[in-house]
């Protein structure tokens, strides 16, 4: 058995079965090429562990012209950093929430999942939805409101404490917080800030489906008033 590493500038692309045995260790770009042939689906397999560092890409998209989604699968660990990065620019294909709309961007059999991508680019819609991304017993993502934290099909109070609540957490530089879409960072910049507070006050009140930028309103002052002194208090939440 041996290691591959994907170097700073390499490329990892394709489906199919990568037999390594060990580990494949991401320092570059990664990118799935899923197709699909009747009623099976080819994915990019490592057979191993997988290892994305700080400065890995892993690249998420659509076949032209089809539905079929990218994924990566993995047989042993999952250790994660870096960025994941949706490539496709239209994905109204995908149905906004629902309990069964959750979509696999990492695959992997054994259970053991270290950290979270530190940073998601591509994932905010020209249309006020976003493509939420969560880690659970796999790494999924849904579309979702922007700024639906909870993915509840509304943004709303919940959605507005995940922001206070996890103000100022980071994964960037040595803080290592593991923030993602649940803890409040919206805007996948890998810090809970002013950008995903607006992504609440820019859709409060939207329901799912219907969304209306037209006339949105904010949260009464009160509120606000009333949970502003947890952005001075950081507060760890356990939840990725």
């Amino acid at each position: 058995s041996f290691g591959v590493t994907v170097g700073a500038n390499g490329t990892l692309r394709g489906n199919g079965t990568v037999n390594v045995g060990t580990t494949v260790t991401n320092e570059g770009i990664v990118t799935p090429d899923s197709i699909s042939q009747g009623s099976i689906t080819t994915d990019l397999l490592v057979s191993g562990d997988y290892t994305q560092t700080a400065d890995g890409r892993l690249r998420i998209g659509t076949a032209t012209g089809t539905d079929v989604l990218d994924a990566l699968e993995v047989t042993g660990a999952v250790a994660l950093a870096g960025n994941v990065d949706f490539i496709t620019a239209d994905y109204s294909i995908i149905p906004l929430y629902s309990p069964d709309t959750d979509i696999d961007v990492l695959i992997y059999s054994n259970t053991s999942l270290a950290g979270v991508f530190d940073t998601v680019t591509g994932h905010v819609q020209s249309d006020g939805t976003a493509l939420a991304v969560y880690y659970d017993s796999e790494v999924r993502f849904q579309r979702v409101l922007y700024g639906d934290g909870n993915r509840n099909g509304q943004v709303e109070q919940g959605d507005l404490d995940a922001v206070l609540q996890n103000w100022g957490r980071s994964n960037l530089g040595a803080s290592n917080d593991d923030v993602s879409w649940v803890t409040g960072d919206y805007n996948g910049n890998g810090t809970v800030e002013q950008g995903d507070l607006d992504a609440v006050l820019q859709n409060w009140g939207n329901i799912n489906n219907a969304p209306d930028f037209s006339g949105f309103t904010v949260p009464e002052p009160a509120t606000l008033v009333g949970l502003l002194p947890l952005l001075c208090a950081r507060r760890r939440a356990s939840a990725r």
